[in-house]
């Protein structure tokens, strides 16, 4: 979460773009097989998340696997990430796999973590003021 406070005017912050998704494309010929969505033991997502490749779409439960038919597909989106687990979308971690995060704007409180410079810095400001108005 980032603040600023143009000329004359009251204080804005804005919040990151969270991964709501990952569209995953592997090239050199390898072909992906099967996915298997993480626990809800290792990721607090309990809802799950939705598979979408071809022309269809498949809801795959928290630690559940799904297999492709056949030799397998070379491209797919997962969608569904719950918005609170901030995932950052410049930290894709994968070898001959192009994987392009899927990102969304949050209105209203953030789930990201405010930095801990940033609550010295509004804390600064808000100690500022009360010294000025004494």
């Amino acid at each position: 979460m980032t603040a600023f406070l143009p000329p004359g005017g009251t204080l804005v912050w804005t919040d990151p773009p969270v991964s709501v998704g990952f569209t995953y494309e592997v090239t050199g010929g390898s072909l992906i097989t099967s996915v298997t969505a993480p626990s809800s033991a290792t990721v607090a997502d309990i809802d799950g998340y939705t598979l979408i490749f071809g022309a269809s779409d498949f809801a795959l439960a928290a630690g559940a696997t799904y297999t492709f038919v056949g030799a397998g597909i070379d491209f797919l989106t997962l969608s569904g990430i719950d918005t609170s687990l901030s995932l950052d979308p410049t930290e894709p971690l994968a070898v001959a796999v192009v994987i392009t995060p899927i990102t969304e704007d949050i209105d209203g409180p953030s789930p990201v973590p405010l930095p801990a410079s940033g609550l010295l810095y509004f804390g600064a400001v808000l100690l500022a003021g009360r010294a000025f108005c004494r």
